[in-house]
C-alpha cells in the first residue's frame, strides 16, 4: 500500500484557498470564537505547545473539533468542553487520557475523540508514524492487569489488548486507533465509577473522523498523479478498520462491566453537518470540503 506524506494531504487543503474574515483576526481558519473558559480549557491540551499556532493550521484535528462543536453549541444550546482530562486510565501512571471534546445532552454524557487527517499519513516530518512496531510499543503498558482500575474481568480486558496487538502485527488493523479508544474508555470506566453518576444517565465514547469527499478527491487528482487512488485505497481500509473496531468496543466494554450504561458510537464529520442547519455551516462545509 501506498504510503502518505502529511505534506502532501497539506498541499491537497492548500489547492483550494479558504478565505474567511475571521473575527480573530490572526486565527484565519477558527470560525467561532471560544469562551475565555473555552480558550482555557484548549490551551491545557496535549500534543501541542500552542493553541493558538495549532489553531492556525488548516490542517489541525484540534481546529476541526473545534469548529464543528463550537457551531453545534451554538446550533443547540448545548455547553461544550474542550480537552477532557476525564481519568488516569491506568494505576500507577501519572497521565490522564484526554478527550477532545465533551458535554451534556440530556442523560447523555459524551465524549468525543476527533480525527481529521491522521488515519490517511504515515510520514509526519521525517518519522513514520504507522510502523507495527510503534504502534504495538504503545499497547504495552495495557498487559499489566495489575494496573487496572477495578473492572468485572482483568484477564477479558488483558485479552482484548493482546487480540489487539495481533491485528496490528497481521497488518488489518493500522490506521483506526483503537488501543486509544480502549486507553479512553478504562479512563471514562475509572470517572464513573468513583463519581457514581446519576441513575439512567449513558455514557457515550463517540468517535468521530472526517472522510474524504468527492471534492477533495477531485483537488487530490489534480495535485498529482495517483494520488486520488490512493486516498481511496486508504479510505477504504478505513472502513474496514472500523468494523473490526466496532467488535472490539463492545467487547472491551463487556470487560469492563459497564455494558449496561456505557456505549461506543462512531460517526463521520460529513454525516453530522446536517445537524447543524445553519448560515454557519457554509463555512465550515467550504473549509473541509464538505
Amino acid at each position: 500500500m501506498t504510503k502518505i506524506h502529511l505534506n502532501d494531504l497539506q498541499k491537497i487543503l492548500a489547492s483550494q484557498p479558504f478565505v474567511f474574515d475571521s473575527s480573530s483576526g490572526h486565527l484565519p481558519f477558527l470560525l467561532v470564537e471560544p469562551s475565555p473558559e473555552q480558550w482555557k480549557q484548549l490551551s491545557k491540551g496535549d500534543g501541542h505547545t500552542s493553541i493558538e499556532e495549532e489553531l492556525k493550521k488548516r490542517h489541525s484535528s484540534t481546529l476541526l473539533a473545534v469548529n464543528f462543536h463550537l457551531l453545534f453549541q451554538r446550533k443547540t444550546g448545548i455547553r461544550v468542553s474542550f480537552e477532557d482530562k476525564v481519568a488516569i486510565p491506568l494505576q500507577k501512571s501519572p497521565k490522564n487520557a484526554n478527550l477532545d471534546v465533551s458535554y451534556t445532552e440530556g442523560f447523555r454524557k459524551i465524549y468525543v475523540e476527533s480525527k481529521f487527517l491522521e488515519p490517511f499519513y504515515d510520514y509526519c516530518g521525517n518519522r513514520d508514524i504507522r510502523t507495527p512496531g510503534q504502534l504495538l510499543k504503545r499497547i504495552k503498558p495495557y498487559l499489566d492487569e495489575s494496573r487496572y482500575p477495578a473492572v468485572a474481568s482483568p484477564s477479558d480486558v488483558r485479552r482484548c489488548f493482546e487480540d489487539l496487538a495481533s491485528e496490528i502485527r497481521s497488518g488489518r488493523l493500522l490506521f483506526v486507533d483503537v488501543q486509544q479508544l480502549f486507553k479512553h474508555a478504562l479512563a471514562i470506566h475509572r470517572a464513573a465509577s468513583e463519581i457514581s453518576p446519576c441513575p439512567g444517565t449513558c455514557i457515550v465514547l463517540q468517535s468521530i473522523r472526517w472522510q474524504p469527499t468527492s471534492r477533495f478527491l477531485a483537488a487530490a487528482k489534480d495535485c498529482g498523479t495517483g494520488w486520488e487512488n490512493t486516498i481511496r485505497e486508504r479510505e477504504a481500509h478505513i472502513q474496514d478498520e472500523t468494523e473490526i473496531c466496532r467488535r472490539y468496543m463492545s467487547r472491551f466494554i463487556g470487560a469492563l462491566g459497564d455494558a449496561d450504561f456505557f456505549t461506543f458510537e462512531d460517526c463521520t464529520y460529513n454525516e453530522r453537518i446536517d445537524a447543524l442547519e445553519s448560515d454557519d455551516d457554509k463555512q465550515f462545509r467550504l473549509l473541509y470540503f464538505l
